[in-house]
């Protein structure tokens, strides 16, 4: 396995139990944020040390022309006791049909880590369309029974 593909490699599959489909917005495959957040403590350590966000910021700048708040921050982690990071940038609409959400600020910094963690592979098959297919959650649901069971036979022979 290439070195560049190691992270990758260990995060790319997603269980389907921590996904759900939405039906707005022409339709997606949702990943649970705290599913993300697990995965990414198991690689790198604990939030905020091991991986995270950093120099977060929020620009209003576009928001009397657009709506759009445009959130700014830097993705890091950790790997060898080594530090990597990179710029990661997002936007969303506090108003929306001149209605506010006080919850923007904590959604709009969910989803640029969600965004981030995408970039090193996490849960790629939801974002590569993988999802799309019945076949293919199918087979990760078989994958993750497998994993999980106790008695590796009796699930093999269940499957």
């Amino acid at each position: 396995m290439s070195e560049f593909m190691e992270i990758w490699n260990l995060v790319d599959k997603t269980d389907p139990a921590y996904t759900k489909r939405v039906t707005q917005r022409g339709g997606f495959t949702a990943i649970d944020a705290m599913y993300q957040t697990k995965k990414a403590t198991e690689i790198f350590g604990m939030y905020g040390k091991g991986w995270g966000l950093s120099k977060t910021s929020f620009n209003f700048s576009m928001m009397e022309s657009t709506g759009m708040v445009i959130h700014e921050a830097t993705f890091f982690y950790t790997k060898d006791d080594k530090r990597y990071e990179f710029p990661i940038h997002n936007a969303i609409k506090p108003i929306m049909n001149s209605k506010g959400d006080e919850d923007w600020p904590k959604k709009v910094e969910t989803n640029t880590i969600s965004k981030a963690l995408s970039r090193l592979g996490f849960c790629a098959d939801v974002f590569m369309g993988d999802f799309d297919d019945q076949d293919y959650i199918q087979e990760r649901i078989n994958e993750e029974a497998m994993e999980k069971a106790e008695d590796k036979d009796a699930e093999a022979l269940k499957q």
